[in-house]
């Protein structure tokens, strides 16, 4: 360590760093050149001489005050966040490279890069240089209102301002405003950057005319899935002053699970699952996971009770025993997030909807494994006026393989015309005869391993995916992987030709 910590000495001098506080100092001061701001007097500070991290940049010059309000990768401490500190590693074997590379960030993403790029960052990361979500509640209304609710203090009562919700469509560049903003002109100088013209013009009579009448007055911003707000109070001078929130920052909850080219593919799909089992459970969080129950409501179907022997196939546990399990998986989901949207259906589909029943969905996911439900199900949708994007997925016999069929319109083959077809093709391996085991009362069920309901869930979502995309056609399609000896194949897709002789495609 100490002739790492020598080496990491030697690269600062040689860079003119010199230690601040005597030869045992973690601090260290010195200049950069930049364009925009001429020599910038800087401390890099290491957090102790293990050397495994990099140093916090502190800017020294009275004139970078406040320069964190202005240009992106700047923390409220006046301290730089490295954009590349996770997919770099501070390497002490190569002190004058990390210390170049420290320089070169402070130089040329903070300090020199162009206005342009400002705007941009800015924009990406707007809602960091508001404050966190602690703040007013925020409730949003119909024709573009938000009502923001607060309480001045714990003595006074709750205050209520109404506000109209402004879309910001523009990048921002900040560098030449102060936030938060301190002054009426800057938010209208923030509004005339960032807002449509129309729009700027009813924030312009907004502000002015709250700001002249003194009254304390909420503003709310959105961009993309983040509400930004505001509450300003005019002081006797010209002066302002703003409690800022942020809300609802969805984007942020999914922005690590993008999935084919898009954020929360299932954002605002009003969707039905039928069957909280071994795969719909354990489907189901996966489907939350890229935004189903967001914007609209996620709906799960099952009217079977959960048992311990689910206990080893089951997203849920012990602790649900004798709860049905569409009700105990909506419980489970809306603890891990209480803005969820789900309605639990305890019913069987039959009783749920009537045969002349419109069925309110854009996507329905079938994941019971009853051949005889999916293809009354199939039948159902095939009546209706539009039908939605129907997906059936199942676990072939004890994991032998995993298999999902899409279907998106009743013009194209139906389930049993998939069921044939796939049979005729051999698509899949023969089972044997002791697939079924009889439990008592003569209960039947199939033995395998959760391996082959993750298997199957991943699947579906991975089947589900790529019926979304508009450039994949409307063709029924069947998906399936295979599985020898515990070790899973590639997943595999095959067009189903509608069949001439299907009796069902007849009859609907």
């Amino acid at each position: 360590m100490d002739f790492a910590w020598e080496g990491l000495v030697d690269a600062l001098a040689a860079c003119n760093f010199y230690a601040s506080g005597g030869s045992d100092s973690l601090e260290f001061d010195g200049s950069v050149v930049t364009k925009n701001f001429g020599r910038v007097n800087i401390s890099l500070i290491f957090e102790s001489k293990a050397c495994i991290e990099f140093p916090v940049v502190k800017f020294k010059d009275a004139k970078m005050n406040g320069l964190y309000r202005k240009v992106p990768h700047i923390d409220k401490d006046a301290t730089i966040c490295y954009a590349q500190k996770r997919s770099i590693v501070f390497d002490a074997l190569n002190p004058f490279g990390m210390i170049r590379f420290v320089l070169d960030q402070v130089k040329n993403s903070v300090l020199d890069a162009p206005k342009k790029e400002y705007a941009e960052q800015f924009t990406r990361e707007i809602a960091s240089y508001w404050d966190n979500e602690k703040g007013p509640e925020l409730q949003i209304r119909k024709n573009g209102f938000a009502l923001i609710t607060y309480s001045k203090d714990f003595l006074s009562t709750k205050i209520v301002l109404n506000s109209s919700i402004f879309s910001i469509f523009h990048n921002i560049d900040f560098s030449e405003l102060e936030y938060p903003f301190t002054k009426k002109e800057d938010i209208i100088a923030f509004g005339e950057m960032a807002l449509g013209k129309r729009n700027f013009r009813k924030l312009k009579k907004l502000v002015l005319q709250n700001c002249f009448a003194k009254n304390q007055f909420g503003l709310v911003f959105k961009k993309d899935d983040c509400l930004l707000g505001m509450i300003v109070s005019p002081s006797d001078k010209d002066d302002i002053s703003c409690l800022s929130f942020v809300k609802d920052r969805q984007k942020k909850l999914f922005s690590r699970n993008a999935s084919m080219d898009k954020i929360a593919p299932l954002q605002n799909k009003k969707i039905l699952v039928v069957g909280c089992g071994t795969l719909g459970s354990n489907l189901l969080a996966m489907l939350v996971k890229s935004g189903a129950g967001f914007g609209q409501t996620l709906t799960l179907m099952d009217s079977d009770i959960y048992k311990e022997e689910n206990f080893s196939r089951h997203y849920l546990g012990f602790s649900v025993t004798g709860k049905n399990k569409a009700k105990a998986m909506k419980e489970a989901l809306i603890a891990q997030n209480l803005n969820l949207k789900i309605e639990a259906i305890t019913k069987s589909f039959q009783d749920a909807f009537g045969e002349e029943q419109e069925l309110p969905f854009d996507i329905i996911i079938d994941t019971t494994g009853d051949e005889a439900l999916s293809n009354y199900l199939n039948r159902r949708l095939m009546k209706v006026s539009k039908m939605p994007l129907y997906v059936c997925g199942y676990i072939y016999g004890q994991s032998q393989a995993v298999c999902a069929s899409v279907q998106k319109k009743q013009q194209k083959a139906c389930l049993q015309c998939v069921n044939e077809y796939v049979k005729n093709g051999a698509f899949l391996p023969k089972l044997k005869e002791d697939q079924y085991i009889f439990d008592s009362c003569n209960s039947v069920y199939i033995p395998f391993p959760i391996t082959a309901s993750i298997s199957a869930a991943n699947l579906v979502m991975t089947a589900l995916f790529k019926a979304l995309k508009k450039d994949t056609g409307d063709e029924t399609i069947f998906w399936y992987q295979k599985c020898d000896d515990n070790v899973w194949g590639p997943m595999e897709r095959v067009e189903v030709p509608k069949d001439g002789s299907c009796l069902i495609c007849r009859i609907s």
